[in-house]
């Protein structure tokens, strides 16, 4: 037999001709054409690797291209579609390692359109066992960012809820349990609203019917045992818990009374807190704004790997009281960490009579600070936003305790009394003041 010559022959001929040696089991051209494909057309089936691929995967006797086209062309992750194409044949022709090798491929390079829909990805393959890897990979994205990148997106209300469900019993679920408890009962209502076909649930608990209350205990019931009411504190708990006396386990509501008004931690407690959050001990912010002000600090928006910071508070009014020099002294007394870590600090104002905290970031500490890394930033309250501004100036003069100054922006403060170019009314009394020195590991 001659040899047959593929050259100026377009790449559907020769895969058209492949399928019909293949039928034909003709071996001797069969190896001939596989290796004109993988020496001559490897581009053609690079360029047309989701058109080729069901083909050549399902012949029966082309082991060495379907080999090729396996494990050695990267398949395309461009587009959400190519993958989805090329998922559905590998479903379907049960291609295992083509669906580990696009799971690697994903984790790897994390393309732009995959990271904005994580969970819709995830929803996809939700209950599939081949894709535990990149199962695995999206939870734990998801858990070190979660309010953003889940409880957030605009079709949390209608997500299953066995995938909220692994979620909400993840230890390292990066959010305030009040916050995890506010998104539950969120999902709820949007179960109980579209199942009864009315727009709106009566949002006052307190005025709902019997069947209203029914409802909403049977969808989040799943759920209470794995919230950690007890890391509430007491204020959230009567606000945002005490409504929902109805729908909660009568045992497990009586605990929490006796926890938040004794201190009696319940003995059926299993839970550990959450560890995805910074720890840190301000009466001032919560753990969800020192994550904040980190992400300020590092420029990012979203985080992608779990934070290892430190948060150690040096200075707070109430207890060293309102005094300029216990403030400069303390400030001062840790300098020589300064120099030995990459630390920096944080002030923080409780403003008094306002659900507001401003303050300011120094990156470097001194008599004279000045530095790009340096801003002053406003923590709003829930119905507000939080936001930085750089202000890269820092100084500590005689007659004020800090001076935040750039451009037309600044922050001054004198003893309880101060004024921020933030603030709708520039001036501003402290309620209490906290100094933090921040340390964040570089990796």
């Amino acid at each position: 037999m001659g040899t047959l010559d593929l050259t100026d022959q377009p790449g559907f001929n020769i895969l058209a001709l492949l399928v019909a040696v293949d039928e034909l089991l003709l071996d001797q051209l069969i190896n001939h054409i596989q290796e004109y494909f993988i020496d001559k057309e490897s581009n053609w089936l690079k360029e047309n690797f989701v058109m080729a691929l069901p083909t050549i995967s399902k012949l029966q006797s082309c082991k060495k291209i379907q080999d090729y086209i396996m494990k050695t062309i990267e398949p395309p992750i461009n587009s959400e579609s190519d993958i989805h194409d090329i998922l559905a044949i590998a479903n379907e022709l049960a291609l295992i390692h083509l669906i580990d090798r696009i799971q690697d491929l994903l984790i790897k390079n994390e393309p732009s359109w995959f990271k904005k829909d994580l969970i819709g990805f995830l929803c996809n393959f939700f209950n599939d066992k081949r894709y535990k890897k990149i199962q695995d990979y999206i939870m734990d994205t998801i858990c070190i960012d979660p309010e953003p990148l889940l409880f957030e997106l605009e079709g949390f209300p209608t997500l299953e809820k066995d995938i909220i469900l692994e979620f909400i019993k993840r230890d390292d679920l990066a959010i305030e349990e009040i916050d995890v408890w506010k998104y539950l009962v969120k999902w709820t209502k949007a179960q109980y609203s579209s199942l009864s076909e009315e727009k709106f649930v009566n949002v006052d608990v307190n005025t709902w019917e019997d069947n209203e209350l029914t409802s909403f205990k049977k969808y989040i019931e799943p759920f209470i045992s794995y919230i950690r009411f007890c890391e509430m504190e007491r204020d959230e708990f009567y606000y945002h818990i005490t409504p929902y006396e109805k729908v909660l386990p009568e045992n497990l509501y009586k605990n929490l009374i006796a926890y938040f008004l004794a201190n009696l931690k319940p003995k059926n407690v299993i839970l550990q807190p959450r560890n995805g959050l910074i720890n840190i001990d301000s009466t001032i912010i919560k753990k969800k704004n020192a994550r904040i002000i980190v992400g300020w600090i590092e420029g990012i928006t979203a985080f992608t790997k779990k934070l290892f910071c430190e948060f150690s508070c040096i200075y707070r009014a109430t207890y060293y009281g309102f005094d300029s020099e216990k403030f400069i002294k303390e400030l001062s007394d840790s300098d020589y960490f300064l120099s030995k870590t990459s630390s920096s600090k944080v002030l923080l104002i409780k403003i008094k009579d306002s659900d507001l905290t401003i303050g300011g970031h120094i990156s470097s500490l001194s008599r004279w600070s000045s530095s790009k890394n340096n801003f002053i930033f406003c923590l709003g309250s829930e119905t507000s936003s939080n936001f930085h501004i750089p202000c890269s100036d820092v100084q500590y003069l005689d007659k004020s305790w800090v001076d935040f100054h750039f451009g037309n922006d600044y922050l001054k403060l004198f003893g309880r009394n101060g004024t921020c170019s933030i603030l709708n009314d520039r001036n501003f009394i402290a309620e209490e003041i906290e100094i933090f020195r921040i340390d964040i590991p570089k990796f």
